[in-house]
């Protein structure tokens, strides 16, 4: 998904306030259930049941930098621009 383009932007510039943001809400809304989305995931992987927790370790010590840093653009919703 790309952010808002320079024409995209002043096309709707010359519509009201409330349409703009409406139009904006719309295309980011996708964006957002995937935040939500990967937050959940994350937020069940922590919350783990205590057995599985020395599996989990060891599967999040194999993963990258380079994930982890995917994973931290994600949530911030940066990655999406």
């Amino acid at each position: 998904m790309r952010w808002f383009s320079l024409e995209r932007w002043t096309a709707r510039f010359s519509m009201t306030p409330r349409i703009l943001l409406d139009a904006y809400a719309e295309e980011r809304l996708p964006v957002a259930r995937q935040v939500v989305r990967l937050t959940n995931w994350l937020t069940q992987l922590a919350l783990m049941d205590r057995q599985l927790r020395g599996v989990r370790n060891f599967a999040i010590g194999l993963v990258s930098p380079v994930v982890s840093r995917r994973f931290v653009w994600q949530l911030s919703g940066l990655a999406y621009r």
